[in-house]
Parts: C-alpha cells; structure tokens; sequence
C-alpha cells in the first residue's frame, strides 16, 4: 500500500475512533457542550459512483469497515 494510502487509512481511523469511541462516555470533549453518546456517523465509497455503505448510526461497529 502506498504510503499516501495509509496515511489515509491511518486518519480515517483516527476520526473513527474519536467520533465513535469504543467507550461512548468518551466522546464527548470536556467543555464541548456535546452529549457523550450522541455522535452519530455515515459512510460513503467514492469510485464511479458515489454508494452509502451505511447510514447514520451511533455503533462503532457499523460505522467500521
């Protein structure tokens, strides 16, 4: 894999894990006026055609490719 394409992969996870952390108390930044639990995420894959792989959901496993 290119080194382009993982730190892509890299960043995609990083998002992944602070949008949907495995532990939902965690989510929510001191002092950011967001409810922990409350972030919800999709995913979409971009090639010829733009499909959802899934739609919006709070579950870090959905969310996960």
């Amino acid at each position: 894999m290119s080194a382009a394409l993982e730190e892509e992969r890299k960043a995609a996870g990083k998002f992944v894990d602070q949008m949907l952390p495995a532990d939902p108390k965690a989510g929510a930044a001191p002092g950011s006026g967001a409810a922990a639990g409350k972030d919800e995420a999709f995913l979409l894959h971009f090639d010829r055609e733009v499909e959802l792989l899934q739609d919006f959901t709070n579950s870090r496993r959905q969310a996960a490719p």
